[in-house]
Protein backbone atom coordinates (compact mmCIF):
# COMPACT_ATOMS: atom_id res chain seq x y z
CA UNK A 1 0.00 0.00 0.00
CA UNK A 2 1.06 3.58 -0.49
CA UNK A 3 2.74 4.62 2.77
CA UNK A 4 4.79 7.41 1.20
CA UNK A 5 4.06 9.78 -1.70
CA UNK A 6 5.07 6.85 -3.92
CA UNK A 7 2.66 4.13 -5.00
CA UNK A 8 3.27 0.63 -3.71
CA UNK A 9 3.37 -2.29 -6.08
CA UNK A 10 2.81 -5.97 -5.54
CA UNK A 11 4.35 -8.35 -8.02
CA UNK A 12 4.32 -12.05 -8.84
CA UNK A 13 6.71 -14.03 -11.03
CA UNK A 14 6.71 -15.77 -14.40
CA UNK A 15 3.89 -15.56 -16.88
CA UNK A 16 1.33 -16.63 -19.48
CA UNK A 17 -1.48 -15.05 -21.53
CA UNK A 18 -1.81 -12.77 -24.59
CA UNK A 19 -1.40 -9.34 -26.09
CA UNK A 20 -5.08 -8.90 -26.94
CA UNK A 21 -6.31 -11.65 -24.64
CA UNK A 22 -7.99 -13.32 -27.61
CA UNK A 23 -10.68 -15.96 -27.24
CA UNK A 24 -8.37 -18.95 -27.61
CA UNK A 25 -5.76 -17.98 -25.05
CA UNK A 26 -8.32 -16.58 -22.61
CA UNK A 27 -10.12 -19.93 -22.68
CA UNK A 28 -6.94 -21.98 -22.39
CA UNK A 29 -5.91 -20.05 -19.28
CA UNK A 30 -9.42 -20.32 -17.81
CA UNK A 31 -9.33 -24.05 -18.54
CA UNK A 32 -6.15 -24.39 -16.48
CA UNK A 33 -7.78 -22.50 -13.60
CA UNK A 34 -10.94 -24.60 -13.86
CA UNK A 35 -8.91 -27.80 -13.79
CA UNK A 36 -6.89 -26.51 -10.87
CA UNK A 37 -10.02 -25.74 -8.87
CA UNK A 38 -11.02 -29.41 -9.14
CA UNK A 39 -7.67 -30.73 -7.91
CA UNK A 40 -7.91 -32.80 -4.73
CA UNK A 41 -4.46 -31.77 -3.51
CA UNK A 42 -4.93 -28.58 -1.43
CA UNK A 43 -1.38 -27.54 -2.27
CA UNK A 44 -2.41 -27.29 -5.94
CA UNK A 45 -6.11 -26.42 -5.84
CA UNK A 46 -7.03 -22.78 -6.58
CA UNK A 47 -10.19 -20.88 -5.50
CA UNK A 48 -11.56 -20.08 -8.99
CA UNK A 49 -14.95 -21.76 -8.68
CA UNK A 50 -16.40 -19.94 -11.71
CA UNK A 51 -13.73 -20.56 -14.35
CA UNK A 52 -15.44 -23.71 -15.61
CA UNK A 53 -18.76 -21.92 -16.10
CA UNK A 54 -17.11 -19.42 -18.46
CA UNK A 55 -15.77 -22.10 -20.79
CA UNK A 56 -17.40 -23.20 -24.02
CA UNK A 57 -18.93 -26.68 -24.07
CA UNK A 58 -16.02 -28.47 -25.84
CA UNK A 59 -13.56 -27.28 -23.21
CA UNK A 60 -15.87 -28.11 -20.32
CA UNK A 61 -15.73 -31.72 -21.49
CA UNK A 62 -12.02 -31.69 -20.65
CA UNK A 63 -13.00 -31.21 -16.99
CA UNK A 64 -14.97 -34.47 -16.88
CA UNK A 65 -13.85 -37.15 -14.41
CA UNK A 66 -11.52 -39.58 -16.14
CA UNK A 67 -10.46 -36.96 -18.69
CA UNK A 68 -9.32 -34.17 -16.40
CA UNK A 69 -5.96 -35.76 -15.61
CA UNK A 70 -5.11 -35.56 -19.33
CA UNK A 71 -5.36 -31.77 -19.10
CA UNK A 72 -2.49 -31.67 -16.63
CA UNK A 73 -0.47 -34.08 -18.76
CA UNK A 74 -1.06 -32.07 -21.95
CA UNK A 75 -0.08 -28.82 -20.27
CA UNK A 76 3.05 -30.47 -18.90
CA UNK A 77 4.14 -31.62 -22.34
CA UNK A 78 3.41 -28.41 -24.23
CA UNK A 79 4.37 -25.78 -21.63
CA UNK A 80 6.13 -27.52 -18.74
CA UNK A 81 5.39 -25.96 -15.36
CA UNK A 82 2.70 -23.61 -16.63
CA UNK A 83 -0.29 -25.52 -15.25
CA UNK A 84 1.03 -25.16 -11.73
CA UNK A 85 2.03 -21.56 -12.32
CA UNK A 86 -1.60 -20.72 -13.11
CA UNK A 87 -2.76 -22.24 -9.84
CA UNK A 88 -0.14 -20.39 -7.79
CA UNK A 89 -0.77 -17.09 -9.56
CA UNK A 90 -4.53 -17.31 -9.06
CA UNK A 91 -4.20 -18.02 -5.35
CA UNK A 92 -1.59 -15.32 -4.80
CA UNK A 93 -3.50 -12.56 -6.60
CA UNK A 94 -6.76 -13.54 -4.89
CA UNK A 95 -5.05 -13.11 -1.54
CA UNK A 96 -3.90 -9.61 -2.49
CA UNK A 97 -7.31 -8.57 -3.87
CA UNK A 98 -9.13 -9.78 -0.76
CA UNK A 99 -6.61 -8.10 1.52
CA UNK A 100 -7.03 -4.75 -0.19
CA UNK A 101 -10.82 -5.06 -0.47
CA UNK A 102 -10.95 -5.24 3.33
CA UNK A 103 -9.25 -1.85 3.54
CA UNK A 104 -9.84 1.46 1.81
CA UNK A 105 -9.95 0.23 -1.79
CA UNK A 106 -12.43 2.18 -3.93
CA UNK A 107 -11.76 0.95 -7.49
CA UNK A 108 -10.60 -2.31 -9.04
CA UNK A 109 -9.40 -2.04 -12.65
CA UNK A 110 -8.54 -5.30 -14.44
CA UNK A 111 -6.48 -4.57 -17.55
CA UNK A 112 -6.53 -7.33 -20.16
CA UNK A 113 -9.28 -9.06 -18.18
CA UNK A 114 -9.82 -12.11 -20.40
CA UNK A 115 -12.03 -14.60 -18.55
CA UNK A 116 -11.03 -13.38 -15.08
CA UNK A 117 -13.89 -14.34 -12.75
CA UNK A 118 -12.91 -12.25 -9.70
CA UNK A 119 -15.55 -9.51 -10.19
CA UNK A 120 -18.24 -12.22 -9.98
CA UNK A 121 -17.00 -14.78 -7.47
CA UNK A 122 -15.70 -12.01 -5.16
CA UNK A 123 -18.71 -9.76 -5.70
CA UNK A 124 -19.61 -9.64 -2.00
CA UNK A 125 -16.09 -8.68 -0.96
CA UNK A 126 -16.02 -6.05 -3.72
CA UNK A 127 -19.54 -4.74 -2.99
CA UNK A 128 -18.29 -1.23 -2.13
CA UNK A 129 -15.67 -1.15 -4.89
CA UNK A 130 -16.16 0.20 -8.42
CA UNK A 131 -15.07 -2.55 -10.83
CA UNK A 132 -13.82 -2.03 -14.40
CA UNK A 133 -12.84 -4.74 -16.87
CA UNK A 134 -10.61 -3.45 -19.66
CA UNK A 135 -9.89 -5.54 -22.76
CA UNK A 136 -9.66 -5.73 -26.52
CA UNK A 137 -13.14 -5.27 -28.08
CA UNK A 138 -13.31 -8.80 -29.50
CA UNK A 139 -12.29 -10.41 -26.21
CA UNK A 140 -14.60 -8.19 -24.19
CA UNK A 141 -17.54 -9.20 -26.41
CA UNK A 142 -16.65 -12.88 -26.01
CA UNK A 143 -16.38 -12.46 -22.23
CA UNK A 144 -19.82 -10.88 -22.00
CA UNK A 145 -21.30 -13.69 -24.09
CA UNK A 146 -19.82 -16.27 -21.69
CA UNK A 147 -21.10 -14.34 -18.66
CA UNK A 148 -24.60 -14.23 -20.13
CA UNK A 149 -24.47 -17.95 -20.90
CA UNK A 150 -23.44 -18.63 -17.31
CA UNK A 151 -26.27 -16.36 -16.05
CA UNK A 152 -23.85 -14.32 -13.96
CA UNK A 153 -24.95 -10.76 -13.02
CA UNK A 154 -22.80 -8.02 -14.51
CA UNK A 155 -24.55 -4.80 -13.49
CA UNK A 156 -21.80 -4.01 -10.97
CA UNK A 157 -19.06 -4.17 -13.63
CA UNK A 158 -18.18 -1.54 -16.23
CA UNK A 159 -16.73 -3.01 -19.41
CA UNK A 160 -14.13 -0.88 -21.19
CA UNK A 161 -12.83 -1.75 -24.65
CA UNK A 162 -9.39 -0.69 -25.86
CA UNK A 163 -6.59 -1.88 -28.10
CA UNK A 164 -3.54 -1.15 -25.95
CA UNK A 165 -1.27 -0.84 -28.98
CA UNK A 166 -3.32 1.69 -30.97
CA UNK A 167 -5.78 3.48 -28.67
CA UNK A 168 -5.55 5.74 -25.64
CA UNK A 169 -6.06 3.84 -22.39
CA UNK A 170 -6.42 7.12 -20.48
CA UNK A 171 -9.21 8.28 -22.79
CA UNK A 172 -11.09 4.97 -22.59
CA UNK A 173 -10.92 4.88 -18.80
CA UNK A 174 -12.08 8.48 -18.51
CA UNK A 175 -14.97 7.91 -20.91
CA UNK A 176 -16.03 4.87 -18.88
CA UNK A 177 -16.15 6.90 -15.67
CA UNK A 178 -13.01 5.56 -14.03
CA UNK A 179 -12.04 8.12 -11.37
CA UNK A 180 -8.26 8.35 -11.11
CA UNK A 181 -8.58 10.32 -7.88
CA UNK A 182 -9.83 7.22 -6.02
CA UNK A 183 -7.66 4.63 -4.31
CA UNK A 184 -7.42 1.92 -6.98
CA UNK A 185 -6.08 -1.58 -7.45
CA UNK A 186 -4.83 -2.16 -10.99
CA UNK A 187 -4.36 -5.77 -12.13
CA UNK A 188 -2.28 -6.74 -15.18
CA UNK A 189 -2.29 -10.53 -14.97
CA UNK A 190 -0.57 -12.21 -17.89
CA UNK A 191 -0.53 -9.10 -20.05
CA UNK A 192 2.66 -7.04 -20.06
CA UNK A 193 4.99 -9.56 -21.66
CA UNK A 194 2.88 -9.76 -24.82
CA UNK A 195 3.06 -6.01 -25.38
CA UNK A 196 5.74 -3.91 -27.09
CA UNK A 197 8.09 -2.03 -24.79
CA UNK A 198 6.63 1.37 -25.70
CA UNK A 199 3.08 0.20 -24.94
CA UNK A 200 4.12 -1.13 -21.53
CA UNK A 201 5.54 2.27 -20.60
CA UNK A 202 2.46 4.08 -21.94
CA UNK A 203 0.22 1.95 -19.70
CA UNK A 204 2.36 2.60 -16.63
CA UNK A 205 2.32 6.31 -17.39
CA UNK A 206 -1.49 6.25 -17.28
CA UNK A 207 -1.50 4.28 -14.02
CA UNK A 208 0.96 6.69 -12.44
CA UNK A 209 -1.92 9.18 -12.07
CA UNK A 210 -3.49 7.04 -9.33
CA UNK A 211 -3.45 8.52 -5.80
CA UNK A 212 -1.53 7.56 -2.70
CA UNK A 213 -2.66 4.17 -1.34
CA UNK A 214 -3.28 2.66 -4.79
CA UNK A 215 -1.67 -0.63 -5.80
CA UNK A 216 -0.61 -2.41 -8.96
CA UNK A 217 -0.27 -6.17 -9.39
CA UNK A 218 1.44 -7.63 -12.43
CA UNK A 219 3.46 -10.67 -13.42
CA UNK A 220 6.36 -10.61 -15.82
CA UNK A 221 8.72 -12.78 -17.82
CA UNK A 222 12.34 -12.56 -16.69
CA UNK A 223 14.34 -10.98 -19.50
CA UNK A 224 17.09 -13.62 -19.31
CA UNK A 225 14.47 -16.28 -20.01
CA UNK A 226 13.84 -14.62 -23.37
CA UNK A 227 17.55 -14.37 -24.13
CA UNK A 228 18.50 -17.86 -22.90
CA UNK A 229 15.38 -20.05 -22.70
CA UNK A 230 17.44 -23.23 -22.81
CA UNK A 231 18.72 -22.44 -19.32
CA UNK A 232 15.27 -22.40 -17.70
CA UNK A 233 12.81 -25.21 -17.06
CA UNK A 234 9.89 -25.09 -19.51
CA UNK A 235 10.95 -21.79 -21.06
CA UNK A 236 11.65 -23.02 -24.59
CA UNK A 237 8.33 -24.85 -24.76
CA UNK A 238 6.43 -21.85 -23.48
CA UNK A 239 8.08 -19.31 -25.79
CA UNK A 240 7.68 -21.57 -28.82
CA UNK A 241 4.04 -22.28 -28.02
CA UNK A 242 2.89 -18.67 -27.66
CA UNK A 243 4.89 -17.67 -30.75
CA UNK A 244 3.12 -20.37 -32.80
CA UNK A 245 -0.20 -19.01 -31.55
CA UNK A 246 0.73 -15.56 -32.85
CA UNK A 247 1.33 -14.04 -29.42
CA UNK A 248 5.12 -13.97 -28.96
CA UNK A 249 6.67 -12.73 -25.75
CA UNK A 250 7.90 -9.20 -26.46
CA UNK A 251 8.80 -7.76 -23.08
CA UNK A 252 10.83 -8.91 -20.11
CA UNK A 253 12.33 -7.49 -16.92
CA UNK A 254 15.37 -8.53 -14.90
CA UNK A 255 14.25 -9.18 -11.29
CA UNK A 256 16.91 -6.87 -9.89
CA UNK A 257 15.73 -4.09 -12.23
CA UNK A 258 12.05 -4.03 -11.25
CA UNK A 259 12.47 -1.17 -8.76
CA UNK A 260 14.31 1.07 -11.23
CA UNK A 261 11.84 0.11 -13.97
CA UNK A 262 8.94 1.38 -11.84
CA UNK A 263 10.60 4.39 -10.28
CA UNK A 264 9.75 6.87 -13.09
CA UNK A 265 6.06 6.12 -12.54
CA UNK A 266 6.09 6.69 -8.79
CA UNK A 267 5.76 3.02 -7.86
CA UNK A 268 7.86 1.18 -5.30
CA UNK A 269 8.06 -2.56 -4.71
Amino acid sequence: MRETPDLAIRRTGGGEIVKSRGKFTAEVVALARAGGHLETDPAVRNPDSLAGRLLSTPLRIALSPGIRHLLRIAYGRIVPGMYYYHQARTRHIDKIVLGLANGELRQFVILGAGLDSRPYRLSEELATVRVFEVDHPATAAFKQQRLAKAALPTSHVKFVTVDFTSESLADRLREAGCDMSLRTLFLLEGVLYYLPDATVHEILQVLSAAPRGSSLVFDYVVSDVIAHPEQYYGASGYLDYVARKGEPVLFGIAPDAVASFLQPYGYTV
